[in-house]
């Protein structure tokens, strides 16, 4: 699937597998017209999630994830899609009774199961030209390494 010239990705489901391989390439990202752009990488399905998915955040235990809930204080969500978005190391999933989907990255990514029932999210990259008021106090803007190099071919990543 291309969706324009700086951004692809390849769905693989081999023959009698349980599992699809998700390959992206990514970049450099333009801003000739002045936009910053958030990619990401959605699967929708139709488990009833519940709000509730889990991710890893250090690559050693899942951590149960709830919508617009955090377990140690009273959140007051202002951001209903940033406002659930999670570190992932290396894993997050959605279930219900009867069906669960779990996504193995190979990088860290944030990510998120809550945001829509039945729906995992990994933010792919990101590029933006405004400050976001959430204390970087930094546009996200990088300029030096926005072609990343990882060996003869482009930068790519897997879900």
């Amino acid at each position: 699937q291309n969706f324009g010239p700086w951004v692809s990705q390849r769905i693989r489901l081999a023959k009698g597998a349980r599992h699809v391989e998700v390959t992206y390439t990514v970049g450099p990202i333009p801003v000739d017209d002045l936009v910053g752009r958030e990619v990401v990488s959605r699967i929708t399905t139709d488990i009833q999630s519940g709000g509730e998915c889990f991710t890893d955040s250090n690559a050693r235990e899942m951590q149960r994830r709830r919508r617009d809930f955090r377990p140690t204080w009273s959140l007051n969500q202002t951001e209903p899609v940033s406002g659930n978005y999670f570190p992932v190391v290396a894993a997050a999933f959605i279930r219900d009774e009867r069906k669960q989907l779990t996504i193995l990255t190979d990088a860290s990514q944030a990510g998120s199961g809550c945001v829509r029932d039945g729906e995992l999210e990994m933010m792919v990259h990101r590029r933006l030209l405004v400050d976001d008021v959430r204390g970087l106090n930094d546009v996200l803007n990088e300029t030096e390494f926005v072609e990343p190099w990882v060996g003869p071919e482009k930068t790519r990543g897997r879900l």
